[in-house]
């Protein structure tokens, strides 16, 4: 059930699904290697664990904003079952929960911007990859922030525009 919100908005969502499929085929081989590597070549690899561990929090964030954009996020599908149950006018219902989720949207980016800014004023690298930031990984919740506030910013305001262009049907 995949709508089409525009050209430029499919392309960055099929980047950012291009760099979700790279970064778990990267942890999962990952964690493969070092299993292999630990256990049946009685070899430690150090440096693994954590390039998988940032790996898949790629994998988490931008993942949720694609599930978001495909609607199989997780939802309470009670609140389905009741409008299906008695419906309430639709395009007031699907108004205010896009707003919702926008405005949720807008405080998540701004809430994880700090924190990613806070981070790399700290100057944290990771203890075993010692060239490697930590505010990287702390701006993920941001990149998938940034996300949700397109996905999100575009179908609140074509709902809202479409609510709009049926109220000034109805007047006429």
């Amino acid at each position: 059930m995949r709508r089409n919100l525009g050209i430029q908005t499919d392309k960055v969502m099929y980047a950012v699904e291009i760099v979700v499929d790279t970064a778990f085929l990267l942890s999962f081989s990952l964690a493969f290697l070092g299993v292999i590597f630990r256990y049946v070549l009685e070899l430690s690899v150090f440096w693994a664990f954590p390039l998988q561990h940032y790996a898949y929090m790629f994998v988490i964030f931008l993942g949720a904003a694609i599930a978001a954009r495909n609607r199989s996020h997780v939802r309470v599908e009670a609140f389905d079952f009741l409008l299906e149950k008695r419906p309430l006018p639709n395009t007031t219902v699907q108004f205010i929960a896009k707003l919702v989720a926008f405005a949720g949207a807008i405080l998540w980016t701004v809430a994880s911007f700090n924190f990613a800014v806070e981070s790399w004023q700290a100057g944290y690298h990771d203890a075993v990859l010692k060239w490697f930031p930590l505010g990287i990984v702390k701006s993920l919740p941001f990149v998938a922030g940034v996300f949700f506030v397109l996905y999100f910013g575009i179908d609140f305001f074509k709902t809202a525009t479409e609510a709009q262009r049926r109220l000034k049907g109805s007047e006429e």
